[in-house]
């Protein structure tokens, strides 16, 4: 047995060797029309152009390294995906761009791209003339390097601003129509600058919590009420009583409770208990029976005439100052009783 295996294994390694390498030439190298995956192809179409598969490797390249420059460990699974997707995008999005720049007729000449080459570096040119002492650009330093630049740089140079400068006119003709105001723009600034810092502690609204269970002394209420008077204030109040005279007056009634009135008020004037003259003299029986005291109520419950006759007063709320019902009657509207009314409270 072990003599047949012996004899069997040279055989077994050849056709080993011969699938291993069918393996590597028909799978992993080509597809299955016979051209290679690594080559030329064309991966996709925007508006009938190619998207082709070396531009969408270079981009891969390119993003796949800028993330494990970034970072100490490998690229994840994950990563790659995005990387992917990321690749993809960015070679249609270079697609589309070029489309528009032919449709639009935009282009660029090669006196603009000397000038620029002079004027405007590029961007991964510039921190190598910069001081780091002033931050200013070395005009002069740049001139000289570009002078000195041998050719197969400079056409990498021209390729490249062949490349930014009609981005830059697509740009320039697609913003031209967008207008943002100063309001917009300190807005936009703010929400990509401006950064809070926010502490919080969490209350559940349906837990009840027992008076007791927090201390608030004396001083701590006496310091609230005074930096928050106004929570505490009520509007200005008046202390009002009437005798209403239960009577639709004529000239000669007007004339008549006049003189009651003047008579009443001289009456108390002189010491008579105003509580007892309501009581004899007022018809509103309500109020007669409480000494012709309405209570106390907002100053502006009453006419401007009436409000100005009675004193008036604006204190903290205590439990004390609370109003009381008043008790009033439609015939105290008349003109002739609202003078008598006067008369007595002045």
């Amino acid at each position: 047995m072990m003599r047949q295996m012996r004899d069997l294994t040279k055989p077994i390694m050849i056709l080993v060797a011969i699938s291993f390498t069918g393996l590597m030439v028909f799978t992993w190298g080509m597809d299955i029309t016979g051209q290679s995956s690594g080559g030329t192809g064309e991966i996709g179409r925007v508006n009938g152009e190619s998207v082709m598969y070396d531009a969408y490797m270079a981009s891969y390249r390119n993003l796949y390294d800028q993330i494990q420059r970034s970072q100490e460990l490998p690229v994840t699974s994950q990563q790659n995906k995005e990387i992917e997707d990321a690749a993809f995008d960015e070679v249609v999005n270079q697609l589309l761009i070029r489309q528009e720049l032919r449709r639009r007729g935009i282009g660029v000449t090669d006196q603009e791209i000397s000038r620029a080459a002079q004027l405007s570096p590029p961007a991964d040119l510039r921190p190598q003339f910069t001081s780091v002492e002033t931050g200013q650009f070395d005009m002069t330093g740049y001139q000289t390097f570009l002078a000195t630049l041998p050719p197969d740089q400079l056409m990498l140079l021209e390729a490249y601003y062949r490349d930014v400068i009609p981005r830059g006119k697509l740009l320039r003709q697609v913003s031209s129509g967008i207008y943002l105001s100063d309001a917009e723009l300190w807005q936009r600034f703010r929400d990509q600058n401006e950064q809070v810092n926010v502490r919080f502690v969490a209350l559940n609204p349906a837990t009840r919590y027992e008076d007791t269970d927090f201390e608030i002394s004396d001083a701590d209420i006496r310091a609230y009420y005074r930096a928050n008077q106004e929570e505490f204030e009520i509007p200005a109040r008046a202390s009002v009583k009437v005798v209403v005279l239960d009577k639709t007056p004529t000239v000669a009634d007007s004339t008549a409770a006049g003189e009651t009135a003047t008579a009443l008020r001289q009456e108390i004037l002189d010491g008579a208990d105003f509580a007892e003259v309501a009581q004899r003299e007022s018809t509103d029986e309500g109020s007669a029976q409480l000494g012709g005291d309405l209570g106390v109520f907002p100053a502006a419950w009453w006419a401007p005439s009436t409000a100005r006759s009675s004193r008036r007063r604006s204190t903290p709320y205590s439990s004390q100052s609370a109003p009381r019902s008043a008790t009033t009657s439609s015939r105290f509207r008349t003109a002739g009783v609202q003078t008598a009314f006067r008369l007595v409270i002045s």
